[in-house]
């Protein structure tokens, strides 16, 4: 049976989180057109935005370390996902995908935070044992497999070394992923 004090924190979950959801929805669009007007340059919202994705990571590896979720997710507990601070791993999986996508660009454009970003992203994969994060990491695998044909002999090397580390480390890191496939 439920308390009443249980009772109530259920319906102002139920309450609240639509409202928000809808707030960011809302607001997402305005924020776009502001950046867009603003002549923001998109090396500068990578960095900002990769800050914040790497807190992310950080406190899912926190959560990792340590066994336990930041809510009660008996889900996520029991197949040992972390979400970092999202509002659930699949989220949290969704957006680690769309930073490793993202940062394969900037490795294309030899910005040295694109490799920390990629790196940084596949922990995050890893560690929410989200499903749709595979996509992204396709996705960016063959964005990086289309700039080998444009490099030299010298880029073309490390270009390829760092395609088969981040397939060696999907292999090694097997791990939550593994349990949902």
């Amino acid at each position: 049976q439920v308390s009443p004090g249980e009772r109530w924190q259920r319906n102002s979950f139920a309450t609240i989180f639509p409202v928000v959801s809808l707030f960011i929805y809302f607001i997402s669009p305005h924020i776009y057109f502001i950046i867009r007007k603003s002549k923001i340059q998109e090396k500068s919202v990578f960095k900002w935005v990769s800050f914040g994705f790497i807190t992310s990571v950080v406190i899912a590896f926190f959560q990792f370390l340590s066994g336990q979720s930041l809510i009660s997710d008996r889900l996520g507990k029991a197949l040992q996902q972390f979400y970092g601070g999202s509002s659930d791993f699949n989220a949290f999986g969704f957006f680690s995908g769309v930073m490793f996508l993202w940062s394969t660009y900037h490795v294309r454009k030899k910005n040295y935070l694109g490799y920390g970003v990629l790196l940084v992203s596949l922990t995050g994969g890893w560690l929410s044992g989200s499903r749709a994060f595979f996509f992204f990491l396709i996705m960016g695998l063959v964005n990086l497999f289309l700039d080998i044909t444009r490099l030299d002999k010298k880029k073309k090397q490390v270009l390829v070394i760092t395609i088969i580390l981040v397939v060696i480390l999907v292999i090694i890191m097997g791990g939550t992923l593994t349990k949902r496939l």
